[in-house]
């Protein structure tokens, strides 16, 4: 499948509100690596990044937040029907399962990279996101952060082998004692709560994880382990 997601497509389109404020070079540096992601595939996505060299606008942090979700298959409209249905909360018990189940999807394991390589990619996604201002994106990359966090303490799982990671695993890896990967994963669920969650009439259940864990935590690491010790328990 060539060009971007049902989901991406609009939020990429959201940049061009911001081209206003940028500069007549920007403006046309944004619009021209938009124009690379709408005909980009997973294989391509990447090579987008060089035209908004330099440029830090909402709109540009946009490109870059979406070319590492489309690199990493996020272009693939069932993908993301995936993650919807779980977060209706009423699939595998709702609550923490349907969490779970949803960052099973979330995480970045592309075949084609190592898991370092992954996780440095989510790092920069998540950065980009953040700085992108987009709720969506920030809601998305914080489930990315966190999945990929955790499988990247599962020593057994190798991403080039193209088995997709399980819940399982994900559960393994949130469930590992780790105060680094804790102190990350509690950042991007503190991050997304503040942007996405904080507010919401009728929160899905991930949100409702993230209100949990922040309202219990007051560091990034404390809040790490409150998710982690929430989502672990069975």
């Amino acid at each position: 499948m060539s060009g971007t997601s049902t989901l991406t497509r609009p939020l990429l389109s959201l940049a061009f509100f911001a081209l206003a404020g940028c500069a007549p070079g920007e403006a046309d540096q944004i619009a021209d690596a938009q124009d690379c992601l709408d005909r980009s595939t997973a294989d391509t996505a990447l090579a987008c990044l060089s035209k908004v060299d330099g440029v830090h606008t909402s709109g540009a942090e946009l490109v870059r937040c979406s070319a590492y979700f489309i690199d990493q298959g996020f272009g693939d409209p069932a993908r993301l029907s995936q993650v919807a249905e779980q977060l209706k909360g009423d699939n595998n018990g709702g609550g923490g399962n349907s969490t779970i189940a949803a960052l099973s999807f979330m995480a970045f394991s592309a075949q084609k990279h190592d898991k370092a390589t992954n996780l440095e990619f989510s790092t920069k996604s998540f950065a980009a996101c953040q700085a992108s201002r987009s709720k969506g994106m920030v809601f998305l990359s914080s489930m990315s952060r966190i999945a990929t966090v955790a499988l990247g303490l599962v020593t057994i799982y190798d991403p080039t082998t193209g088995v997709p990671p399980t819940e399982q695993q994900i559960k393994d890896g949130l469930c590992t004692q780790d105060p680094t990967a804790r102190s990350l994963i509690g950042s991007a669920t503190k991050a997304a709560y503040l942007q996405n969650c904080a507010g919401k009439d009728n929160p899905d259940p991930v949100c409702q994880e993230y209100a949990a864990a922040v309202g219990a935590g007051t560091t990034d690491e404390q809040i790490g382990d409150q998710l982690a010790g929430n989502l672990c328990t069975p």
